[in-house]
């Protein structure tokens, strides 16, 4: 193995798209506690 194609493979292995940082943010658990806050606000006395 030659020392270009060692670094593809590093270069491929780390490289992220914006897809992966959109999925780190968990669209669905973020709505869930959102919406469960905002519940929180309308209910909550005073």
């Amino acid at each position: 193995m030659d020392i270009t194609a060692v670094n593809q493979k590093i270069s491929s292995y780390y490289t992220a798209t914006a897809g992966d940082y959109f999925s780190l943010l968990k669209p669905r658990v973020m709505s869930l506690v959102i919406f469960t806050a905002l519940i929180g606000l309308i209910v909550a006395p005073g």
